[in-house]
């Protein structure tokens, strides 16, 4: 039976992937492991980076969280934000233009977004100086916490309905191949499960405008972090698992528009730092394990994509540091 766990006070176990839970198809299931993170440092003042990320970064799934990994591969503190305040992947430069200014001087700031949200985060949220966090509306927050989707997700999951979901999943499955709405495509060869707002994003179309636009938000936040603050921007855009391996899919015939790839080259051209994650994953992604780099029943990468990235931040992070001791002197 697997173990499942809060995430956010996890302890050492496995759970499902996010996306087995809503399709609770036996021949799918797939067993992921979870670690404890580490206790993040609250002392900006000793941490020359920082982070801001979703929840690619901040997830303990596989052998630990990314800021934890990565503080262990460059040998230094990193300070999470994400860990201390509320929505800050959303808000990033409304969060660090309310640092203290001796808490940002002369740092690396690491900012990532998964896909699916990069275009409206990056063109209507990322430059807002002023958010409303605390402003609530009672009758939208309990229409909220007690929407269908989520009482049906409780009801599902409860001890007293978990067999019986278990067997109808499988049963509709055997029958219709029917899959729960969460899931609209799936690759039944790979066993490879995929999100709906993946799959809604991934059929969009971006005008040249739409992209130019996007890139451009990018380096005026990238310009915005430096001169105000002495932040040298650090950005990436984690790609959808659908970008990734949508050729696996049989029933697929949307042609990929091209979104992430063109959007890298713009804010490339831009001459901002960046960790091109679509190019890096795309090198040396596999169709088997152990070449998979993301989870066949989750949305996130899985250990060895997350190696992958690790080890272009390692890299970017000291050709920054050499190129500063260079013009410091």
């Amino acid at each position: 039976m697997v173990k499942e766990l809060d995430e956010k006070n996890c302890s050492y176990g496995i759970r499902w992937g996010d996306l087995y839970k809503y399709s609770r198809v036996s021949s799918f299931s797939e067993i992921i492991h979870c670690v404890e993170p580490k206790n993040e440092t609250d002392k900006i003042s000793e941490c020359e980076i920082l982070l801001i990320g979703d929840s690619f970064f901040e997830s303990p799934i596989g052998k630990g969280k990314f800021s934890n990994d990565l503080e262990d591969m460059i040998s230094e503190k990193i300070f999470d934000i994400t860990y201390f305040e509320s929505y800050p992947a959303q808000n990033p430069y409304y969060f660090i233009k309310n640092l203290k200014s001796e808490d940002k001087k002369n740092k690396i700031l690491i900012l990532e977004t998964s896909e699916r949200l990069s275009y409206d985060r990056i063109n209507n949220h990322y430059l807002k100086s002023e958010i409303n966090i605390n402003i609530s509306n009672t009758k939208e927050d309990i229409k909220q916490i007690f929407s269908f989707s989520k009482v049906d997700y409780l009801f599902d999951n409860a001890n007293f309905t978990y067999n019986y979901v278990n067997f109808k999943s499988d049963l509709l499955f055997l029958i219709f191949e029917r899959m729960h709405n969460n899931i609209p495509i799936y690759s039944y060869s790979n066993k490879m499960l995929f999100y709906k707002d993946e799959y809604e994003f991934y059929k969009k179309r971006f005008t040249d405008d739409e992209i130019q636009k996007t890139a451009n938000n990018i380096k005026l936040l990238s310009d915005k972090l430096y001169y105000e603050s002495g932040i040298i921007l650090i950005f990436t855009i984690i790609p959808d698992k659908i970008t990734l391996y949508n050729d696996l899919i049989e029933s697929n015939i949307i042609t990929p528009s091209g979104y992430l790839e063109k959007l890298y080259n713009e804010i490339e051209k831009q001459g901002v730092e960046i960790i091109n994650s679509y190019k890096i994953l795309s090198d040396c992604r596999g169709f088997e394990d152990p070449n998979l780099l993301y989870y066949r029943t989750d949305t996130h990468f899985n250990e060895a994509g997350k190696i992958i990235i690790l080890n272009a931040f390692n890299e970017k992070i000291h050709q920054i540091k050499e190129i500063n001791k260079i013009k410091k002197k």
